[in-house]
């Protein structure tokens, strides 16, 4: 967008604000679980693997301007029963604490029902980024309201009128993909409220430093707290490492793929499987959609960690991480074991990074519990 552009945005949006009629101002909604999805657990589960792209969920609840999905910079957002306040900007001082209320049920939008399946494993979406957009149904793209090609242009009848779909068309209907006020960042914070057909997020915003946990680590005498491959556990490649992650820490030359979250050899898995796949034991690439032979390792990256996959079939382009039927995810079980299998004797990381002299870098304190 150039700034001839934006400022024509900015001028419409001006101007239908301080008008004495305006449009209805439309409130659209986005939950974005990007940074959750690699969770372990997830893994699993087998509704998320079959919709991996599924891990932004857009919503509105513009019910009096139609009962039906509203589209805006060529996004659909699904009509949902929530209800949301406190986004009101106070002169305080206190920094907002939005609430978001949705309501679920067997029969309502199939997407609600996807998100609150995936809900328990994603820790009541903790974490998650909610974004609220506004802007004038005036601004709203010409689909909402028009029949429209694949290209967006609204499609005429043989009398050379456009064909309406929704009659509802804003007075001064201009799309504009543009004109919206300032995108609200907040985060889910944590459940404030939960009954059988809804449930309550209390959000905070990014500038909320009441979000600081105490203690800053936990200590557990059986489970390391590390971030697998981040700061701390440093089982990484070294040519992959991240400075902001891994600072200035001695990494491992090499550090494959190892083993499940059950501390089971991927190479074991792989080999027992019929037919028969053989690791192939190089340094893994990004994942790119493409189609991989069986027994590939790949990483993706999310918020400076990389997460690595092996292929135990052959995998078709259209097949991303973390679907099961096609990838064994390498995750470390957070105990002693799992610990040695990545940096014990004889293995590939103790080999690559003498430097640590053989040390476990396990995060736990095994000491303080007699029964470990």
């Amino acid at each position: 967008m150039d700034k001839s552009t934006a400022n024509t945005s900015l001028k419409n949006l001006n101007t239908e604000a301080n008008t004495l009629s305006p449009s209805s101002l439309i409130s659209l909604y986005e939950i974005d679980v990007t940074d959750l999805a690699v969770k372990e657990i997830l893994i699993k589960n087998s509704k998320f693997n079959r919709n991996p792209d599924q891990t932004v969920f857009r919503f509105h609840n513009n019910l009096k301007l139609t009962q039906n999905s509203i589209f805006f910079q060529g996004k659909e957002y699904f009509a949902a029963p929530i209800y949301s306040s406190g986004f009101e900007v106070n002169s305080k001082g206190t920094a907002a604490k939005p609430k978001l209320q949705m309501t679920f049920s067997e029969e309502g939008v199939p997407l609600m029902r996807f998100f609150k399946d995936l809900m328990q494993d994603l820790e009541d979406m903790v974490g998650a980024k909610v974004y609220r957009l506004r802007t004038f149904s005036r601004f709203l793209d010409a689909k909402n309201f028009y029949k429209v090609d694949a290209a967006g242009n609204i499609q005429n009848d043989s009398a050379g009128n456009p064909i309406i779909v929704n009659p509802r068309v804003p007075r001064n209907f201009s799309p504009d993909a543009n004109a919206q006020f300032p995108t609200d960042l907040f985060f889910i914070d944590r459940k404030s409220g939960q009954t059988k057909n809804s449930i309550e997020f209390e959000l905070s915003s990014y500038i909320d430093l009441e979000q600081i946990k105490l203690p800053a680590r936990i200590v557990s005498s059986k489970r390391c707290p590390w971030t697998y491959r981040g700061a701390g556990c440093c089982y990484e490649y070294k040519n992959l490492a991240n400075a902001e992650k891994h600072g200035s820490s001695t990494l491992p030359t090499e550090a494959p793929p190892v083993a499940n979250e059950l501390d089971e050899s991927i190479k074991d898995i792989l080999k027992n499987l019929t037919p028969s796949i053989t690791y192939r034991d190089v340094q893994p690439l990004k994942w790119e959609p493409k189609v991989y032979p069986a027994g590939t390792p790949i990483y993706i990256t999310v918020n400076g960690i990389n997460y690595y996959y092996v292929s135990k079939a052959e995998v078709p382009a259209t097949s991303p991480t973390p679907n099961t039927a096609f990838w064994i995810a390498d995750h470390c079980s957070k105990n002693i074991t799992g610990c040695k299998l990545r940096w014990g004797a004889n293995t590939k990381g103790a080999e690559t990074a003498s430097a640590r002299n053989g040390y476990l870098p396990f995060g736990g304190f095994p000491a303080i519990s007699s029964n470990y």
